[in-house]
């Protein structure tokens, strides 16, 4: 997972624009301008399928992000290998 895709989740919202949410913004992009020429191409891309992907399709990967940006073990306690 590259830091764009996570940034992808932090960015994007349902709640109305507010200073708060402008201050966030301006912080994503300033993570963006700092992410090589590769992480933000990833990152260009993610958000342009997103943009096109359907509301189902935008909720499952929202949720792929999450799980991508979850600290090692707390994750799906139902994809845990059973011995």
């Amino acid at each position: 997972m590259c830091a764009g895709e996570s940034l992808c989740a932090y960015v994007i919202s349902k709640a109305p624009v507010t200073k708060q949410k402008r201050s966030a913004a301006n912080h994503a992009l300033l993570i963006f301008a700092e992410l090589n020429e590769f992480n933000q191409q990833r990152f260009i891309s993610s958000m342009n399928e997103f943009l096109l992907a359907s509301p189902k399709h935008r909720r499952k990967m929202i949720e792929q992000w999450e799980r991508d940006d979850a600290p090692p073990g707390t994750g799906d306690p139902r994809a845990a290998d059973h011995c």
